[in-house]
């Protein structure tokens, strides 16, 4: 599945903590990217936002340490299909909107459901697996 497909697939989606956020997001793409099944593990474990982040620990620490065990690693610049870690303890997905970069990511209350699209310089790290 290309990106394009993913993200026009999501779009629909709309907003569960532990169903659908933006942790089950990135891993579902990561899943699609590497062929594991990290969101099947995920899903379902956590149903509020704080009983995930005390249940995995800091989120930009844990993800670092399932994307390092798939074979991504950590890139100076953003690429169309990395993953991004965040402010805010978020993770997104790097996009293409126009001649610019954006992070996409999924977020309760919006009108999209829960897409929505972050200016690149939200990001403060991100990760690229290469086949």
């Amino acid at each position: 599945m290309t990106l394009n497909n993913y993200l026009r697939d999501s779009l629909s989606r709309p907003y569960e903590v532990g169903e659908w956020d933006c942790a089950l997001f990135v891993a579902e793409w990561v899943d699609i990217l590497t062929g594991s099944d990290r969101a099947d593990y995920f899903r379902g474990l956590y149903q509020e936002k704080e009983e995930g982040l005390a249940q995995f620990g800091p989120l930009r620490r844990r993800v670092a340490m399932e994307l390092d065990s798939l074979g991504f690693f950590k890139a100076e610049s953003a690429r169309l299909g990395d993953v991004a870690l965040l402010r805010g303890g978020l993770i997104g997905i790097v996009i293409e909107i126009g001649e610019t970069l954006a992070v996409a990511t999924v977020l309760e209350n919006t009108s999209q459901g829960g897409l929505i699209t972050l200016p690149m310089d939200y990001a403060r790290g991100v990760y690229r697996w290469e086949r």
